[in-house]
Parts: structure tokens; C-alpha cells; sequence
């Protein structure tokens, strides 16, 4: 499995370093659940969100957190939500 940073575009890379670079993970502040949105925005516009996996994620936050396991998986699960809610606007739109 190729590592995250080699599946997201430049912009996506930078957002989602921005978030683990400040996030805080015990409980999201609003500031977080900002740049979140702005990284899972970022990879349905550039068009990789639909090439990602829960573990994609998952695994990309355990590298930085290893002791935060329960909410890599979290954020994971979180993404592939956001994703396919991103997907069906879409389609809804259409």
C-alpha cells in the first residue's frame, strides 16, 4: 500500500500536514474540525478521496500519534463518512 502523502495531491498534503501539525487530539477544537473539513474538502475537489481507504487515514495519524490509536481509527472512519456524503451532494446536484 502506497503511503498517503504519495496518494494526495500538493494542496491536500499541505492540509492534512496542517491538521496533525495542530490538532488536538484529545478533543477537537473548533479550529480542527476547520482544517479537517478544509483537507477532506480538498482531496473530493482534486478527485483522490475515492481512491482512499479508512487505513489510509488511519494509519497516516497512527505514524504521528502511535499512542493515539483510538482516534486514528476514529478519524478514519470519519473521512470515509465525510467522503461518501461528499459523493452523494454531488450526485444529488446533478
Amino acid at each position: 500500500m502506497a503511503a498517503l502523502k504519495d496518494q494526495l495531491s500538493t494542496g491536500a498534503q499541505e492540509l492534512f500536514a496542517s491538521f496533525l501539525e495542530l490538532a488536538n487530539i484529545g478533543d477537537l477544537h473548533p479550529f480542527d474540525e476547520k482544517r479537517w473539513r478544509a483537507f477532506v474538502i480538498e482531496t473530493h475537489k482534486d478527485g483522490t478521496a475515492a481512491n482512499l481507504y479508512d487505513t489510509d487515514i488511519s494509519d497516516a495519524i497512527t505514524e504521528r500519534f502511535p499512542n493515539a490509536i483510538d482516534f486514528a481509527v476514529a478519524m478514519g472512519g470519519r473521512f470515509v463518512d465525510e467522503r461518501d456524503l461528499l459523493e452523494q451532494y454531488d450526485q444529488a446536484s446533478n
